[in-house]
């Protein structure tokens, strides 16, 4: 069993501060790993899941740059960690065309030091590195994509992801196969749950609005997205560990995680949802043109996951959207955050009963 695994593995996790980071901290502290996050502060003046439940006080906590190869290096030596998930990212699309260069270095920079600083650390097993579904080559067809379909990107985000797909599967041919350590990607859509404070997403974009009483402008209103709860996505990445350290050379491939549900739902019903459950919020449709390419349509085939790890979403859409609006509700009601988080990993952990 999965709770079981994971209890006294040495973790190694980058980007631990951010909002996937934190959530899959806190997963793997309740099954008793110790975990060791490597990443940069969360930003000053915005709020920090990381934060708000002081995760620095109960993992081992180091903060740095995945761009400084001789400070990273020094720190898996120091932790010698038997498994590895990369997190750090830039990981917004916005950001990847305001500037670059440190999209560039991040995502693609930051994959080859990692890589390169695993090497001759012989605890390590296996490494799980965190991609997104923008790493397709996308058509805008209405076809789920598939492991084996191309890499591609139009913007410096996707293209940078597609990047670290490659040159995770180039380290994997050149380097880790004679060790036997097992090296992986995981492809995930959308992520929604409580804890995400990021701008330019959709779902905090609309928790600010509300809780500063403005309206949200929507700019991709039938912009489709596969859509997925936190913590679903999360234990799809713990099942891929765990199966990678026990056999890492029939589970080193790339895996896509999304809902299995037939039909996603756009931006614009994801809004109508968010307002309808908490009873709060107001939108309109921006008209101004974007000066920048993004993705109308994206759809992943989750069916290896399925079949290959016994993986398959607990919350359909509507159940994710519910918890994730419930839980910004209480949090704009001034509910204890910790006891929050607390609740929905329990809630999680009884659907895997």
């Amino acid at each position: 069993m999965i709770e079981n695994f994971y209890n006294q593995k040495k973790i190694f996790l980058t980007g631990h501060t951010g909002f996937k980071g934190a959530w899959f901290s806190l997963f793997l502290k309740n099954l008793g790993a110790d975990v060791y996050g490597y990443s940069l502060c969360p930003k000053k003046g915005q709020d920090s899941l990381f934060n708000l439940i002081n995760l620095s006080s109960s993992i081992n906590s180091t903060i740095g740059d995945i761009r400084d190869y001789d400070f990273l290096k020094k720190s898996l030596e120091q932790v010698q960690p038997e498994i590895i998930f990369h997190f750090a990212a830039q990981s917004l699309v916005r950001n990847s065309y305001l500037d670059p260069r440190y999209n560039f270095e991040t995502n693609i920079l930051g994959t080859v030091n990692l890589l390169e600083a695993c090497r001759g650390i012989n605890s390590i097993k296996c490494l799980v590195n965190i991609t997104t579904d923008k790493c397709y080559e996308n058509k805008e067809s209405a076809l789920l994509f598939k492991e084996t379909d191309r890499l591609g990107g139009h913007d410096p985000y996707s293209s940078s992801k597609a990047c670290s797909e490659i040159i995770t599967t180039s380290y994997k041919k050149s380097f880790f196969e004679t060790t036997k350590v097992g090296l992986a990607t995981a492809r995930a859509g959308n992520v929604i749950g409580g804890g995400d404070f990021s701008t330019d997403r959709i779902l905090p974009d609309l928790f600010y609005a509300i809780k500063n009483s403005n309206k949200l402008k929507i700019r991709n209103p039938n912009a489709i997205r596969p859509w997925q709860y936190i913590l679903d996505v999360l234990f799809g990445y713990l099942i891929l560990g765990k199966n990678l350290y026990e056999r890492p050379l029939e589970f080193s491939e790339a895996f896509n995680f999304s809902s299995h549900e037939k039909k996603n739902i756009s931006v614009k019903q994801l809004v109508d949802q968010f307002i309808a459950i908490t009873q709060k919020g107001e939108y309109e449709i921006e008209s101004i043109k974007e000066d920048f390419h993004e993705a109308k349509t994206l759809n992943l085939d989750a069916t290896k996951a399925l079949h290959r790890l016994g993986w398959k979403s607990k919350y359909n859409i509507y159940e994710a959207l519910s918890r994730t609006s419930l839980w910004y509700k209480s949090f704009i009601e001034g509910k204890n955050v910790s006891k929050l988080c607390e609740n929905e990993l329990y809630d999680f952990m009884k659907k895997l009963v």
